[in-house]
């Protein structure tokens, strides 16, 4: 590369080499260290690496589709603002603190549900 990696996208890099297994012989390519860059701009080192978490908790991203294909690159997490959004939505840590956010409200009758359910299904 051209250029020197910044720290923050060198950083969310080894962590997704990490979190899909990868080998030491993946590389940052230009068209990856954009993607991340060009992500870091909008989102946090620590969000972009839930989103990671959260491709890597998706069964069909991670082969369990009827091509048995992995989509899994960097480069499909961070293609765009929605891709990171919809993947940070699905780490599991992300998921647990949305879920210690819903407390049980009283209900007539003595019945609890959760907040945010208007109790429609």
């Amino acid at each position: 590369m051209a250029r020197q990696a910044s720290v923050s996208a060198k950083a969310v890099f080894a962590h997704w080499l990490q979190v899909m297994g990868k080998s030491a012989n993946t590389k940052l390519t230009d068209i990856r260290e954009k993607a991340i860059r060009d992500r870091l701009k909008s989102y946090s080192q620590q969000e972009i690496m839930d989103a990671i978490e959260g491709c890597a908790a998706s069964p069909w991203h991670m082969g369990n589709n009827p091509e048995h294909q992995l989509h899994n690159d960097i480069e499909l997490i961070c293609r765009d603002d929605s891709h990171v959004e919809r993947f940070m939505e699905m780490a599991p840590s992300v998921m647990a603190a949305q879920n210690r956010r819903r407390k049980p409200v009283a209900r007539e009758g003595g019945q609890n549900k959760q907040s945010g359910d208007d109790g429609q299904s």
